[in-house]
């Protein structure tokens, strides 16, 4: 009888260098104040609003690296929806953790009431860091038909 075999055991691990996910989020700011903490306002969520004419809704754009490696030249683009303006509170901002690289920033429409794309450029992302982009749109009045006497 041969001796017996020692066993053999493989385990495989696929590593990904680098990848992107993104997370849009949205919140009710009815009073337009680029603030959440008053009556009515809607925390961030991916779930469906319901908005009136006059309102805001503040998006967030969550770009997370969830590999392993750097990744370079991050862009986030998105637009105004139909019906809306771009709302300066608070003004599109992009946030990221990695303090050592140069700092990210925006671009496209910039100004109270513009309409268009808009985004925002990260430098690098390193394994497992997070940079966020935010802004706000004021959906549009109803305009008034006649006038009452």
């Amino acid at each position: 009888v041969s001796a017996p075999t020692d066993p053999v055991n493989t385990d495989t691990t696929n590593v990904v260098g680098g990848q992107i996910r993104l997370e849009k989020t949205q919140a009710l700011d009815k009073n337009c104040n680029g603030s959440l903490v008053d009556v009515g306002d809607v925390a961030y969520t991916t779930a469906n609003l319901a908005a009136l004419p006059g309102e805001c809704i503040m998006y967030s754009i969550k770009a997370t690296n969830e590999g392993v490696s750097p990744v370079t030249t991050i862009v986030i683009n998105d637009t105004t929806p139909a019906f809306t303006k771009l709302s300066v509170a608070p003004a599109p901002a992009i946030v990221t953790a990695n303090t050592t690289l140069p700092a990210p920033a925006t671009t496209g429409i910039n100004t109270n009431g513009a309409t268009g794309a808009l985004g925002a450029t990260v430098s690098e992302l390193n394994g497992a860091q997070t940079a966020t982009f935010t802004f706000s749109v004021k959906i549009d009045e109803i305009p008034q038909l006649y006038n009452e006497k």
